[in-house]
């Protein structure tokens, strides 16, 4: 029979549909179905195994009732007179036997009978994407023709048992994203003839089986994300045909074998979140055929080897978040067909120019190693998308940048970097540009206005002088500037509330003064929601600067709008006068009298304004009164929310938004950079940039 390869099936159906229509044979005679009472005692000659045994038609009933056959999305003919090759899923041979039990994602529940084993010439027994319960029986052991067992993406637990190693036919083995426990039986390396085995996404513990070196017929070996332990087998390098290899996401220690360098066909090896130590194998740099050498989350140590240059075929190289050092090899600027590269979160520190010759390179991830220069070459990758140079050690980033037409993402916070090249205004195609956390001085280069595309702005945290520029108003696509914890000076640009998507605005902490303009009041909060054009500025936080004057009486209209649902934050300012009428946030330590309209208090699901103390003239604080009552207003300033903890939460929002934005933008890059899909699996196969990889840099101080 063809080979069935899991992560080629469309699972459409139409193609279910047609697969099951070419199965079945049409010369097949129809059955009537025996009644209860005659069943035993007169089974037809075409679904029966031996006198006195449960027919097929029956073994098939108890199956439809153990998996709550009624309650199937499908049940397509079950339990009717029809005869059973007409039934969703089931294809006979000749003298009609059950040859093939095909049920996908059909809302099966319940366990799978130990009568199964009467189907003694099954070849085919697919059930992935249900909701089966309960053990694997080790009846199905018996099943001496069963050529493919796919029971992955189910709900089932208990041990996989021992005998499924005497299905000396088995061609595929796929027991993924279930609650499996327990060891991997040795037994299963008497597979001689097994193509494929996943057990990945269960809970198994244990050593990985050095008798699974034993199966020189297997293609496919993946357990990854289990609670695997021990080291890798060397006899795994035996496994001469062996194409992939994911051992992902397990507790496992040691070194890397070199035998893996024996695996000549292999093109997917992915070690990546274990513990593992030592150096990378120079041996690897043998595996012509390798397309993805994945081993990030480890415990390497020692230089990246130069032989790994020789990988001709390599697509992804990600070795992240190790203890590497030394320098990159030049070599690896040879490596023709490489679009990702991904050496962050190491002691490197220097890159050669030579990767600039990566010219297909669309991913490049040198951040937080010991890096204190970049190679003006880098501006000749003429295909690069994301650059990350993050947390290193950086005093300036090269104007060779400003080459890379189609970059998207840039990020190069905390460093060192001290002044910005112009050309950077060139990036045309950018839409992530991070620099915070610097000491970026002089003033904001107004050429950053040219980007047109971009989305996100982070120039906080350096010590930034001078106005801010109106250009940065042209950014129409601009959703989050952060220009927080500067010294600018001046006051707010009216054209600053111009960008119609603009959702956060972060100004706090620098010396910024004056009346703020209404012009701005209105184009950043006074605007209609337009699906995909424009929305209301969602939040502003404008504390702790030098604000003065009377708060402009446009904020009482905010009311009106749909900014309705806007958090505003002024505190720690100048500003005088009566009470705002906002919405939500906090207007604390400035120097606001009289009373507080009652109308201040929200419904309880909002956000509160927070308005208590307020400064005096003479240095003292003074907490204002609700206009109705002498001490409503003490009450329910005790319920407002905290604005410090919004600012914590947004900002944690924040980064994970752009880390989610990072694994989407690099997955369509993979789609479009690689003919050749990654091999995934339909329970949500985790690719590099799962939230599970690469912590950012407050993930890294929490852990």
């Amino acid at each position: 029979m063809p080979r069935l390869a899991f992560e080629n099936r469309p699972w459409s159906g139409l193609g279910v549909a047609l697969l099951m229509l070419g199965a079945c044979s049409p010369d097949a005679p129809e059955m009537v179905a025996p009644d209860a009472q005659t069943a035993l005692q007169a089974p037809g000659p075409a679904q029966t195994t031996l006198t006195g045994t449960l027919t097929d038609r029956e073994i098939l009933e108890a199956f439809y009732q153990a998996t709550g056959g009624p309650n199937w999305d499908d049940q397509g003919g079950w339990m009717s007179d029809l005869s059973i090759d007409n039934w969703k899923g089931v294809s006979v041979d000749a003298t009609g036997r059950v040859q093939e039990l095909w049920l996908v994602d059909n809302n099966l529940a319940g366990h799978i009978p130990a009568q199964l084993d009467g189907l003694d010439s099954l070849e085919t027994l697919l059930l992935p994407l249900n909701q089966l319960s309960g053990s694997i029986p080790e009846e199905l052991g018996n099943l001496a023709n069963l050529e493919v067992l796919n029971l992955s993406g189910n709900q089932l637990t208990g041990s996989i048992p021992a005998e499924l190693g005497n299905l000396d036919n088995l061609d595929e083995l796929i027991l993924a994203g279930n609650q499996l426990t327990g060891p991997i039986p040795a037994e299963l390396g008497d597979l001689d003839n097994l193509g494929e085995l996943e057990l990945a996404w269960n809970q198994l513990t244990g050593s990985v089986p050095a008798e699974l070196g034993n199966m020189a017929s297997l293609t496919w070996l993946s357990l990854y994300r289990n609670r695997l332990t021990g080291s890798v087998p060397n006899e795994l390098g035996n496994l001469a045909s062996l194409e992939v290899l994911w051992l992902d996401e397990n507790e496992l220690t040691g070194s890397i074998p070199t035998a893996l360098g024996n695996l000549g066909n292999l093109e997917s090896l992915h070690l990546y979140y274990n513990q593992l130590t030592g150096s990378i194998p120079a041996e690897l740099g043998n595996l012509n055929n390798l397309e993805d050498l994945l081993l990030v989350g480890n415990q390497l140590t020692g230089s990246i080897p130069s032989e790994l240059a020789n990988l001709d075929n390599l697509g992804v190289l990600a070795l992240g978040d190790n203890q590497l050092t030394g320098s990159v090899p030049a070599e690896l600027g040879g490596l023709d067909n490489l679009w990702e590269l991904f050496l962050d979160d190491n002691k490197l520190t220097s890159i050669p120019s030579e990767l600039g010759n990566l010219t297909n390179l669309l991913i490049l991830a040198v951040g937080h190693n010991d890096l204190t220069n970049i190679p003006t070459q880098l501006g000749d990758l003429e295909s690069l998308q994301v650059l990350v140079l993050s947390g290193n050690q950086l005093t300036s980033i090269p104007s060779a940048l400003g080459d890379l037409t189609t970059l998207q993402f840039l990020t190069a916070a905390y460093n060192n970097l001290t002044s910005l090249p112009q050309e950077l205004g060139n990036l045309d195609s950018l839409r992530y540009l991070l620099l915070n956390d610097n000491q970026l001085t002089g003033s904001i280069p107004t050429e950053l206005g040219n980007l047109s595309r971009l989305q996100d702005l982070s120039l906080s945290g350096n010590r930034l002088t001078g106005e801010i520029p109106p250009e940065l108003g042209k950014l129409d696509s601009l959703r989050t500037l952060e220009l927080q914890g500067n010294q600018l000076t001046g006051s707010i640009p009216p054209e600053l509330g111009d960008p119609g998507m603009l959702e956060v605005l972060w100004l706090d902490d620098n010396d910024l003064s004056g009346p703020i303009p209404a012009d701005f009041v209105r184009s950043a909060f006074l605007r209609e929601y337009v699906y995909g054009e424009t929305l209301p500025l969602e939040y502003l936080f404008a504390d702790n600067n030098r604000f003065s004057g009377p708060a402009p009486a446009v904020l009482d209209s905010i009311w009106l709008y749909d900014a309705s649902y806007s958090y505003i934050s002024l505190a720690g300012n100048e500003l005088t006068g009566s009470v705002p009428w906002l919405p939500s946030g906090d207007i604390r330590r400035n120097y606001f009298s009289g009373c507080i309209p009652l109308s201040w208090r929200l419904e309880e699901e909002r956000p509160r304004l927070r308005v208590n103390p307020q400064r005096t003239s003479t240095g003292g604080t003074v907490n204002l009164q609700e206009c109705t009552s002498q001490d409503g207003a003490a009450a329910a300033t005790a319920q407002a929310s905290d604005g410090n903890r919004w600012r914590a939460n947004l900002g944690d929002d924040l980064e994970e938004a752009r880390d989610v934005a990072l694994r989407d933008h690099a997955q369509r890059l993979r789609s479009v950079a690689n003919p050749r899909p990654f091999k995934v699996r339909p329970w949500d196969r985790p690719k590099l940039h799962d939230s599970r990889r690469w912590p950012n840099a407050n993930e890294r101080r929490q852990q």
